[in-house]
């Protein structure tokens, strides 16, 4: 099966190299070093026994468009790269290649096939101007959810996927269970990445937009791990405050979640030492995916007459975080004082 994976970076590659090493022809949209180490060396796998692992075979490209038509594409760059890639993507795609869409937070096609009141309504977050949803048809998309921890150690070498509650949920945005579903599910299975079908993906993709939405912007503020923001009690009752907001917008749109708020932080506590998403873009010096992961909940929360105060105070400061790291060319890094 040909198949690009769009935003090769640690999520991304990882699939690429699972999918890679399964037979499938795979093609990778990367740029910068990361880029040039796979063209030279092939893409590497660094496993949880310390063994570096490459798949050679594959095809990597800086513009989605020069890789040429798929059976699927698997959309692996972060929400707020979307719109800029989006002209490129109608290339790669076929009468019926499908699209899994896997970012953080609320996705631009959240209102596709949703059934509710609110059925096709834009959101501007995710999908400024409608410039995503023009070039990737909401037929196209599948939903999914990526679980687990990833990170790039060195250009061109991924690593993650590999442990018992990594995992990349999939569903149909309208919940059939579909037979393109159900082919997608066994491809990823059979390149040993476990991707179960679930009948509602949007509630998936609430569940972890409930603690991403206040944990990683605390990060991103404070430059503190999971752990740290756990086992201080004023940013744990920030947290939990953020998180009530979330569930009362996610209960506006007929969401309801499987476990407590207290069940939900505390699980993220116990992952200890890790740092979130935001917080390593903050020290990569990469622009912030704030929008996908807080904007958008208070959009949603306009929408839908829920008030979000707190989420809407954090947005406005990583937002400015994000504009005076652009305008600088800066990343901040937290610094021994001795």
């Amino acid at each position: 099966m040909r198949i690009c994976i769009v935003g090769a970076g640690a999520v991304g590659g990882v699939l690429g190299f699972r999918l890679a090493t399964a037979g499938h022809a795979v093609s990778l949209v990367a740029r910068g070093a990361h880029l040039a180490a796979i063209r030279r060396d092939g893409l590497g796998h660094l496993g949880r026994d310390g063994v570096l692992r490459r798949a050679t075979g594959v095809r990597a490209v800086d513009r989605a468009g020069e890789a040429g038509p798929q059976d699927l594409v698997v959309l692996a760059a972060k929400a707020h790269q979307i719109p800029a890639l989006a002209p490129d993507l109608p290339a790669l795609l076929q009468a019926d290649t499908p699209v899994v869409a896997l970012q953080n937070g609320i996705p631009w096609w959240y209102f596709h096939d949703h059934g509710g009141r609110l059925a096709g309504t834009r959101l501007e977050s995710v999908d400024p101007g409608g410039i995503v949803s023009r070039h990737i048809e909401g037929r196209r998309v599948v939903g999914s959810v990526a679980w687990g921890a990833y990170d790039i150690p060195e250009p061109g070498v991924v690593r993650g996927g590999d442990t018992p509650r990594d995992r990349f949920p999939l569903g149909e945005p309208d919940g059939s269970a579909s037979p393109r579903l159900a082919a997608i599910a066994r491809t990823f299975e059979d390149a040993g990445i476990r991707a179960p079908i679930l009948p509602d993906i949007r509630a998936e993709k609430w569940f972890k937009a409930w603690g991403n939405a206040a944990l990683n912007p605390i990060g991103a503020l404070t430059h503190a791990t999971l752990g740290q923001m756990h086992d201080f009690p004023a940013a744990n009752a920030l947290a939990r405050a953020l998180m009530a907001e979330v569930e009362a917008v996610a209960h506006s749109v007929g969401v309801a979640f499987p476990v407590s708020l207290e069940e939900r932080l505390a699980s993220s506590g116990a992952l200890g030492a890790v740092r979130t998403s935001t917080h390593q873009d903050v020290e990569a010096g990469r622009r912030l995916e704030i929008d996908a992961l807080v904007g958008v909940v208070g959009e949603i929360g306009r929408l839908t007459g829920t008030a979000t105060p707190r989420l809407d105070a954090l947005y406005a400061c990583c937002r400015l975080l994000d504009h005076v790291m652009a305008e600088g060319g800066l990343r901040i890094v937290a610094q021994p004082t001795a």
